[in-house]
């Protein structure tokens, strides 16, 4: 006899529902825990739960499952009965369990992660922040980021603001990476290499006055000089660098660019030598000599316009040169 079409509707959804596979978290007295899957309320199968979240980029658990967990998806539900989890599962003739996440939400019920459903290989995915708004959108491949990746500000009047662009090859930065004020203005430029930073990169003060900093990296080590400049492009800073550490003498010049203040000198990243300040009006009348040795200050010397020492007047005449390179 033919069921109507109403009947064998119900029945289809009534054998889809029966055959849901869940899963729960038990954590014994030690915190350690095991994921246990169900069908129809009966255990069906179990994986150590460190093993189950420590899973390779194809996202196969590395321990052994024991039993049998089918193709398909799987929930997870917060203590409140909210759903926590969907993920989708799929069993390996190895024995072991091939899952990717679909679907994550919070115990409220707001949802902070999706990704598309055509397969696990390549796909979209979303993470939210708690307002609902996104919070990363990236390309993933085989369990890792591979292509654009944009993040975002989670801004309290529900609009959707760039905080950072990056891009990814093999789960690793590699490409212009540009970061963005709130305001949506330039905050940095650079580009990476392999997860490392290679190249120029370009910082932009916060108040849009044009002023920047520029600076070189070599595999993810800074080198060179770093050089500021302020909203008319004098260059009122130059430090060099070598090995990702201060290393020579960093000058410091006033306003415009007009007059050399301070030229302080490290090595290896620590203070040592003399470093030296001069007075403000641009005619380079030495002020100031503190000596350092291996990162220590052990001598100051003051002087007066002509370049005669000043007994006792070291500290007024050398605090800010002192206070500067901190």
């Amino acid at each position: 006899m033919n069921l109507c079409p109403a009947i064998l509707l119900i029945s289809i959804l009534g054998a889809w529902a029966a055959a849901e596979v869940t899963v729960i978290v038990r954590k014994d007295a030690k915190g350690a825990g095991t994921r246990i899957f169900f069908q129809d309320g009966e255990e069906i199968a179990r994986s150590a739960d460190a093993a189950f979240r420590a899973a390779d980029p194809e996202g196969r658990p590395l321990g052994r499952l024991e039993g049998h967990v089918p193709t398909g998806e799987v929930r997870e539900y917060h203590p409140n009965g909210r759903l926590k989890t969907l993920f989708r599962a799929i069993n390996e003739a190895d024995g072991t369990l091939s899952t990717c996440i679909l679907e994550e939400y919070r115990p409220n019920g707001k949802m902070a992660f999706k990704a598309e459903r055509d397969g696990c290989a390549s796909r979209l995915v979303i993470e939210f922040h708690p307002s609902g708004l996104p919070k990363i959108i990236a390309n993933w491949a085989h369990g890792t980021p591979e292509g654009p990746s944009t993040h975002y500000y989670d801004d309290t009047r529900g609009r959707k603001r760039v905080m950072m662009e990056t891009f990814y090859r093999g789960g690793l930065r590699d490409g212009v990476e540009r970061m963005y004020y709130r305001d949506g203005s330039l905050w940095s430029e650079g580009r990476y290499k392999e997860d490392k930073r290679e190249g120029k990169e370009v910082a932009y003060n916060d108040d849009g006055d044009g002023g920047r900093t520029e600076r070189e990296y070599r595999a993810d080590e800074q080198v060179g000089f770093e050089r500021s400049y302020d909203k008319r492009g004098k260059l009122y800073s130059e430090i060099p660098y070598a090995g990702g550490q201060r290393d020579g003498t960093w000058k410091v010049f006033s306003s415009g660019g007009v007059a050399l203040l301070y030229e302080i000198v490290f090595k290896k990243g620590k203070l040592d030598g003399e470093s030296r300040s001069y007075d403000e009006n641009g005619k380079g009348l030495l002020r100031c000599i503190l000596t350092y040795r291996d990162g220590t200050l052990v001598k100051r010397q003051a002087f007066d316009g002509a370049g005669t020492p000043l007994p006792g007047k070291d500290r007024a005449y050398c605090s800010s040169l002192e206070r500067y390179p901190k």
